[in-house]
């Protein structure tokens, strides 16, 4: 869940379900719990099981993760970080303070605040307004509380760069719905040391499983940054940042001695696929077993095929995951044939289904360069190790039961696919307004 609102160059780790095992803390850590009760012990060392697991991720050894001032934990060496815990989850996010300055994340509830008193208090009239609308038009998500997360979130950046108190009032979050992002601009009076306070922050949020799910992140000086934080010439540094609201930048060295371009294959043209035409032929074997044949799926409105990069993907991961936990809506409005396909071999496809989890969506794989050109998909070639020499980029496909499309979204990048519960509506609205294709001429 942590992959859908952080990625690279941050490691992450999370858990579920209540804490149970008993964990050892280190001697500096035990000294910030000597007044704490069993319930707020548990919670201090299992979100370190996380914040460590994230560590060792970044190479890092396990070590102490003392609370600091204002109990802010104190990261190990030239990194950074931020944890988060409520009920029934825990997560961590680490990076190496040259491509990331701080870093905050926060999970809660996805629960209304307790009253209109505690609104008043972590909002202001600008936030009031526009949580009223989106109260009415979504209210599958609790916009007062995703507010006060992402506020949460902002603190817990804002703190390591300035030592400084922020008072719930003096941030101003504004969120987009769609995309699943938010501004959050630092409203206090005054000027800070170096002329202006840091922001404003951008984020990311999610919600899903009963929960909210923020962060924002601000870049390190190693950071090849993307706007809008980019006030400067391009840095000189040729490592990534890809910021939290799915949007990424890569530099790669250009001139003698540069990489050599993408193999043929890669430049020969892709189809463009036509809504109210016939797809190509889909015929993939399956993990487990047996074949997935788009024209043997009889579904009641459509068949839904997700094109993924591969097992390489942490957004895939994201992606697929919430998939399969989306099976039962997505039957429920007609969507009863879904696969979830890459160029992976076997092996690889076989990880992807252990290491993600996944149950119930058939995972397919040996997509060949071919059949990913004739479905209009882009590819691309690695550029670092554990990827495939060449892969598809994602894509997502609506197919009606006689075999024509109806929509599809395809993707350049990892980042910008669509959230699947929203895709859900979506199509239910469709069906309640029996309404066609688009895009066919």
């Amino acid at each position: 869940m942590i992959e859908e609102v952080l990625c690279a160059p941050h490691e992450v780790a999370e858990s579920f379900g209540d804490p149970s095992a008993a964990v050892t803390l280190f001697p500096e850590e035990e000294r910030g719990l000597t007044a704490a009760v069993p319930a707020r012990r548990r919670e201090f060392a299992a979100v370190r099981v996380c914040a460590r697991a994230a560590l060792a991720r970044l190479g890092e050894t396990a070590g102490p993760i003392p609370p600091g001032t204002r109990g802010a934990p104190v990261w190990p060496g030239a990194t950074v970080g931020s944890m988060t815990h409520c009920p029934g989850y825990r997560a961590a996010v680490v990076a190496r303070s040259a491509d990331v300055r701080a870093v905050g994340v926060d999970a809660e509830p996805n629960l209304p605040l307790a009253s209109e008193q505690v609104l008043d208090l972590v909002t202001i009239p600008q936030e009031r307004s526009w949580i009223a609308d989106l109260s009415a038009a979504r209210p599958e998500v609790c916009w007062d509380r995703l507010v006060f997360s992402a506020k949460e979130s902002v603190y817990k950046a804002w703190y390591p760069l300035t030592g400084l108190w922020l008072g719930f009032e003096e941030v101003r979050v504004d969120v987009d719905a769609h995309t699943r992002t938010f501004t959050a601009h630092v409203l206090r009076s005054g000027l800070s040391a170096g002329g202006r306070w840091p922001g404003p922050f951008l984020g990311s949020w999610t919600a899903r499983r009963g929960l909210l799910l923020t962060a924002v992140s601000v870049p390190g000086p190693a950071a090849a940054r993307p706007l809008p934080w980019c006030k400067s010439p391009e840095p000189t540094s040729s490592s990534r940042w890809i910021h939290p609201a799915r949007f990424a930048l890569s530099r790669a060295p250009v001139g003698p001695g540069s990489p050599p371009g993408p193999p043929l294959s890669l430049l020969e043209e892709s189809s463009v696929l036509k809504p109210r035409q016939p797809v190509p032929v889909l015929d993939v074997p399956l993990v487990g077993g047996g074949r997935w044949v788009l024209a043997d799926q009889q579904p009641d409105k459509f068949s839904l095929v997700v094109f993924y990069r591969g097992v390489h993907c942490p957004m895939c991961r994201a992606h697929v995951t919430e998939l399969d936990g989306l099976i039962d809506q997505f039957a429920e409005v007609g969507v009863d044939r879904v696969l979830a396909v890459s160029g992976d071999d076997a092996g690889r496809a076989q990880r992807a289904v252990e290491e993600w989890n996944i149950t119930r969506v058939p995972i397919g794989y040996g997509l060949g360069m071919k059949s990913m050109r004739e479905w209009g998909l882009h590819l691309s070639k690695a550029i670092k190790e554990g990827q495939p020499n060449e892969f598809n980029e994602p894509g997502l496909f609506l197919v009606r039961p006689d075999g024509t499309l109806y929509a599809a979204v395809q993707t350049t990048m990892p980042f910008l696919r669509p959230h699947l519960d929203e895709v859900v509506e979506t199509v239910r609205w469709i069906n309640e307004n029996d309404y066609p294709a688009r895009g066919e001429l």
